[in-house]
């Protein structure tokens, strides 16, 4: 199989992970974290893949390929700036899967995301 190229990786997320932390009342609040930020390539969603992804409860709006790491599970969250817009608001996903990259699975992991409700 064909060996992902890493040129197109121009898009940066940052991987968020959950913290819960004490306030000053005795409570606990969850607050998100940068574990890290990664390079990475935004991947097109095909139309079946869209309109099999409305069927099921969680809808993925997109797919990010990133290089292999051990430490990014679906209970994180991603924080992506779009490349091409440079005023672009951050956008805050769920990482709904974590998948290795059937063209190199060894070498990349596939992120499946949708955007987190305002």
């Amino acid at each position: 199989m064909a060996r992902p190229r890493l040129g197109p990786m121009r898009e940066r997320l940052a991987i968020l992970q959950r913290t819960a932390t004490t306030d000053t009342q005795g409570g606990r609040a969850i607050v998100w974290s940068t574990l890290d930020s990664v390079a990475a390539e935004l991947l097109p969603l095909r139309t079946t893949e869209r309109l099999q992804a409305q069927a099921i409860q969680a809808q993925v709006d997109s797919r990010f390929r990133i290089r292999s790491r051990g430490d990014v599970t679906a209970m994180m969250r991603a924080q992506w700036r779009p490349s091409w817009l440079a005023l672009a608001t951050p956008k805050t996903l769920e990482i709904h899967g974590v998948l290795p990259d059937p063209e190199a699975p060894s070498a990349f992991l596939l992120l499946e995301c949708a955007e987190v409700a305002a």
